[in-house]
């Protein structure tokens, strides 16, 4: 089967032998409608003056950045931070050069360098799932906004996710499969709880749906759909004769895509720092 980059490798990129990968994926999904639409739910919740102070956690290509840098005056500054030199070392060269407001930080959202009540505003896409401790990860983001500032996550919910065309177990077990590879499955239905149990309120949440129909276009975003039915065949949970008579159905005997749907939620909650 084919070789592929996975989800669960997005926390610790610098290290993996598909970056470049990562890197395409991360710039792709970043004009997906559910990354503008994200953006554009951050951006009326800030309600930004132009001397506003963000942080962006887990900035990635630096698109967020670019973004809200668009909302800024010469007094406002936006910090992202990201545990990936490389992605880094990107955001430098391309993003901070075109974004005087835009700085670029290593670090870690358990454990940040920042100052006490040092932002206005923190947004983080996609990146809690990754984190093994959310609670201390939450408690960081709240320490460093300033009482009153607020906090915008997008995560997705991996149980969510829907594969189609059924084919005997296939769709199934490859769902089973997709949601363990990530630390937090069911992030996204239980965000807007997780948030209000570690002191956030005035709670907003939105859902927007990943509604892809080309499976090239969906492995290019870090769905492992081939290395995911490659382990249920490892497990004895599949034979190879059923998967690749659905491989047959979805990818072709030439390697076009026939029929082939993937769905999954995505949840947007926005909330305040009730300290």
């Amino acid at each position: 089967m084919k070789k592929e980059f996975s989800i669960r490798e997005f926390s610790n990129v610098d290290s993996s032998e598909f970056f470049s990968k990562y890197f395409r994926s991360l710039l792709l999904q970043s004009m997906l409608p559910y990354s503008v639409a994200f953006k554009s739910f951050a951006a009326d919740h800030f309600r930004l003056r132009s001397d506003a102070s963000i942080v962006d956690i887990g900035c990635g290509c630096g698109s967020a950045c670019a973004y809200f840098s668009a909302h800024l005056g010469d007094g406002g500054r936006i910090v992202g931070v990201d545990r990936c030199q490389k992605f880094l070392d990107y955001c430098d060269a391309y993003i901070a050069p075109n974004f005087p407001q835009a700085f670029f930080v290593r670090g870690d959202v358990r454990k940040l360098t920042f100052a006490d009540n040092e932002f206005d505003c923190c947004f983080i896409d996609r990146v809690l799932h990754h984190v093994d401790d959310i609670a201390a990860a939450l408690q960081e983001i709240r320490r460093i906004l300033k009482p009153g500032g607020k906090l915008v996550v997008m995560e997705p919910d991996f149980a969510s996710a829907i594969l189609s065309p059924k084919y005997k177990d296939v769709s199934t077990i490859w769902q089973e499969y997709f949601a363990k590879d990530v630390t937090h499955a069911k992030m996204g239905r239980e965000l807007m709880s997780i948030m209000m149990d570690n002191g956030f309120g005035d709670l907003y949440s939105k859902a927007e749906t990943v509604d892809v129909n080309n499976l090239n276009f969906c492995c290019s975003f870090g769905v492992s759909f081939y290395a995911y039915l490659e382990r249920a065949v490892a497990d004895g949970r599949l034979s190879q004769v059923v998967v690749d008579e659905y491989l047959q159905r979805v990818d072709g005997v030439d390697g076009r895509r026939k029929e082939m749907h993937f769905m999954m939620d995505l949840f947007m909650v926005a909330g305040v720092n009730n300290k």
